[in-house]
């Protein structure tokens, strides 16, 4: 009978240093005890609550909206925001040729801006890029540095194919329809394999057009289902009202300064699915965090300690008045304007009362 061969003793240590390799980002340990992926918090409240507290670190998200909705504004205020919080590095990929300086400019986020030159210590890159090789070439050397929190694309509409530049032609005669949505089913999984690996978030951001081949127009990604399979999240925009500095309601856009925008997560792995904030824009400045801790002092209910009683902090009375009952004292002011100035008054302590009071809810939206 022949003898079994010999079989070496597992080595444990070496099998577990090999499954360490394998092993998922390691997660954040929140108050509770509950595990949660590790985030950037962008700074802006309501996508922050919207995105379960922040981009989340070797993960893929996707925004899609109308085009002129405001969504390269969103995304230079957040790398920005992100840049002085945590000190780390964001890059946006401009093919849309969208983040002009003069936006920078009139955001205040310009002396960020990386240059070889007059500013090398800079964080935050700003590079143009034009098909799909390039944006490989990059998102592989930059997610292979720990110190890169954020690359925003805008958008997987405007990249390319870079062969078809080699050809004569541009590749206009062998362009066959849906060729920009097998480029990205392609390549996709390739791009998700660097960044999952990385602590980098990778934004994906995307124009939206009519889908007519059913019974009823459909919002669909121009680059057709790629992107909606690489990304753990999916976000859809759409413009709600035009408004005022003062977020004033307006009929028309050209008496408007911005727009108020809802955000929706139709795909979310990481949180809720289907949730919906709404979310001021005002252009070329960016989002204020007033509007949303205004929302909240006008809607949720709180207690007063003293009666009993279940109100909402910020009431509007007879006589066109409002007021305001914060932990210090109760004030009160005339007109919608002036409200803005009280909450600017007493930010610091409207933040703090509002965590104190649970914080903000998601609110979940109407599915037909």
């Amino acid at each position: 009978m022949a003898k079994k061969p010999e079989t070496k003793p597992l080595d444990i240590k070496s099998l577990n240093k090999l499954l360490g390799n394998y092993m998922p980002k390691a997660p954040v340990t929140m108050l509770d005890g509950s595990l949660k992926t590790a985030r950037w918090l962008t700074g802006i409240t309501a996508l922050d609550l919207l995105l379960n507290g922040g981009l989340p670190q070797g993960h893929t998200i996707a925004i899609g909206a109308e085009p002129g909705i405001g969504k390269t504004t969103i995304f230079l205020q957040a790398l920005a925001n992100i840049v002085e919080k945590y000190d780390k590095k964001v890059y946006y990929l401009d093919a849309e040729r969208g983040a002009t300086y003069e936006l920078i400019e009139a955001m205040g986020i310009a002396p960020l801006l990386w240059h070889p030159v007059t500013n090398p210590s800079g964080k935050f890159y700003l590079l143009e890029i034009t098909t799909i090789q390039e944006l490989a070439t990059i998102l592989k050397r930059i997610t292979e540095d720990d110190e890169t929190a954020v690359i925003v694309l805008d958008s997987d509409t405007e990249v390319i194919n870079g062969m078809a530049l080699e050809e004569d032609d541009l590749g206009t005669s062998n362009n066959a329809v849906a060729s920009d949505a097998r480029m990205w089913s392609a390549h996709g999984k390739k791009l998700q394999a660097v960044v999952k690996r990385s602590n980098a978030c990778f934004v994906l951001v995307h124009q939206a057009r009519v889908d007519l081949t059913g019974f009823r127009p459909r919002i669909t990604a121009s680059g057709g289902n790629a992107a909606k399979h690489m990304a753990s999240v999916e976000i859809w925009g759409k413009r709600k009202e035009w408004i005022t500095e003062d977020f004033a309601k307006v009929n028309s856009k050209k008496d408007s300064d911005g727009a108020l925008l809802v955000l929706t997560t139709s795909k979310n792995r990481l949180t809720k699915p289907f949730a919906t904030i709404e979310l001021p824009i005002i252009f070329g400045r960016g989002i204020s965090n007033k509007y949303s801790y205004r929302v909240w002092l006008e809607e949720y209910r709180v207690i007063i300690e003293s009666t009993g009683e279940a109100t909402t902090a910020l009431s509007m009375r007879g006589g066109g008045y409002y007021t305001l009952r914060l932990p210090s004292g109760i004030y009160e002011v005339h007109g919608g304007k002036e409200v803005w100035k009280l909450i600017d008054l007493h930010y610091d302590e409207i933040v703090k009362y509002v965590d104190d009071n649970g914080g903000f809810l998601l609110e979940a939206e109407d599915i037909e």
